[in-house]
């Protein structure tokens, strides 16, 4: 998920969070096209600082939906939109100033709504990745 995030204070980012992912699933003669994307907000806020390693915590707030399409089978067809509000925590190491690798691990909350309805779900995640953070001029 592609994150570009702006200090406003020392210790303290704000930025956006995004992706788009296309896939084709099944069979060459009955294909299942899908796609999905997300776009939301997230803060961190980092401490205990030690040299290039930080550990950090941080929250996202998003809205993404989904979408299955077979031209063959009407039961593998769906689309549905979330409302994606998520916490983390994680270690982070700065490769150069504005350059960092990070691991986080993720508790969320879907908000999905969809042609039969609305319902609500945790999930856990795991991201391993790379940020860009444009620093203020401070």
């Amino acid at each position: 998920m592609p994150e570009v995030s702006y200090f406003l204070f020392d210790n303290l980012s704000f930025g956006l969070a995004g992706y788009y992912k296309y896939s084709v699933a099944g069979t060459d003669l009955y294909p299942v096209e899908g796609r999905e994307y997300s776009l939301g907000l997230i803060s961190r806020y980092y401490f205990l600082q030690r040299g290039s390693f930080s550990l950090f915590a941080e929250n996202y707030l998003g809205y993404g939906e989904r979408k299955a399409i077979s031209n063959y089978f009407d039961h593998l067809n769906f689309h549905f939109s979330e409302l994606k509000a998520g916490l983390g925590m994680g270690m982070i190491y700065h490769v150069i100033p504005n350059v960092a690798l990070s691991f986080s691990i993720w508790n969320n909350r879907l908000f999905v709504f969809s042609d039969d309805g609305f319902r609500r779900r945790g999930e856990g995640d795991f991201q391993l990745g790379l940020k860009i953070n444009l620093r203020s001029s401070r």
